[in-house]
C-alpha cells in the first residue's frame, strides 16, 4: 500500500495543476503551515468545493466539529463537539492540526490559550486548531485571497 501512495499523490498533483484556478487556489492554501496537498484535496473533495455550503458555521457542522451541549431539565451537561459531520474531514485535518501547533504561531497560541484554562484538555486544543484549519481552508477558498499570517485572528 505504502509504494503506491507516491503514484497517487503524484496523480492528484497532476490533476491539480492541469487546472489553472484550482493550481492557483490550492498554493494559496498551501501557504498556511500545517497544510498539504492531500488535505486540502481531501476537504475540497467532501465538501464538493464548499459549494452547498454558505457560511463558516455550515462548514464546522458538516464536518462535526460543531459544539453541542448536552441538557436536561436541571441537568448541565459538558460541550462536546458534535460528531455528526462527514468522520474522515475530521480524520484528514487531525495530523496537520498537530503539525500546526508546533509551527503555526496563531494556531499555536490558541492551543496554548485552551491548554492555559486547564492542563488536562490538550485534545480539546487538538480539536480547536482543527476547526481552525478547516476555516482557513474555507475563507480562503471563498474570497480567494493569499494567506496572510499577521492577519488578526478573532479570539
Amino acid at each position: 500500500m505504502r509504494s503506491c501512495f507516491p503514484e497517487i499523490e503524484q496523480e492528484i498533483q497532476e490533476k491539480v495543476s492541469s487546472d489553472a484556478e484550482l493550481s492557483r487556489k490550492v498554493s494559496q492554501i498551501r501557504e498556511v503551515k500545517g497544510l498539504g496537498l492531500l488535505t486540502i484535496v481531501t476537504v475540497l473533495c467532501e465538501t464538493n468545493g464548499f459549494l452547498l455550503s454558505g457560511n463558516i458555521r455550515q462548514v464546522v457542522s458538516y464536518a462535526g466539529l460543531d459544539v453541542k451541549m448536552s441538557q436536561s431539565g436541571h441537568y448541565q451537561g459538558r460541550t462536546r463537539i458534535s460528531k455528526q459531520g462527514h468522520t474522515r474531514i475530521r480524520g484528514c485535518l487531525y495530523m496537520p492540526a498537530l503539525s500546526a501547533v508546533r509551527s503555526n504561531e496563531p494556531i499555536r497560541n490558541l492551543h496554548l490559550r485552551i491548554c492555559e484554562r486547564n492542563p488536562n484538555t490538550r485534545k480539546k486544543g487538538i480539536i480547536a486548531a482543527m476547526r481552525k484549519l478547516l476555516v482557513l481552508i474555507f475563507v480562503l477558498w471563498k474570497k480567494d485571497e493569499p494567506y496572510d499570517p499577521n492577519h488578526v485572528w478573532k479570539a
